[in-house]
């Protein structure tokens, strides 16, 4: 069974575990209103030594703390050489990253050296 944390009831990130990558779905707003929660959250995911996999298909709505908890876990992961990538973007996300012209974020593939 899936793992999921919920804040007042709306779930906000569920979990898919295979033996090569972890597969995190956010299903939330990532907004400062939530930000506190999720990056709670995401907190044992900056060490988890698979290939994390981040699905924004259902993000509708990213402010700027959005953004810089996403640009955090990556960061993070990359200090620790591990992979991060980000898939299934939302039109919410990918108009938020355009604005910021930071969609080549959201496009990299890495692989752990």
């Amino acid at each position: 069974m899936p793992l999921r944390w919920k804040l007042r009831d709306v779930i906000l990130i569920r979990i898919e575990e295979q033996e090569k990558y972890c597969k995190v779905f956010v299903e939330a707003e990532l907004t400062i209103y939530g930000i506190t929660q999720l990056k709670e959250n995401f907190r044992p995911f900056i060490s988890e030594p698979r290939e994390l996999e981040i699905c924004l298909a259902d993000v509708s709505e990213i402010d700027s703390s959005g953004v810089q908890l996403l640009l955090i876990v990556k960061r993070e992961r990359q200090k620790l050489n591990l992979s991060t990538n980000f898939t299934d973007h939302s039109k919410a996300v990918l108009d938020v990253f355009n604005l910021l012209k930071l969609t080549s974020i959201l496009y990299s593939s890495e692989s752990k050296a």
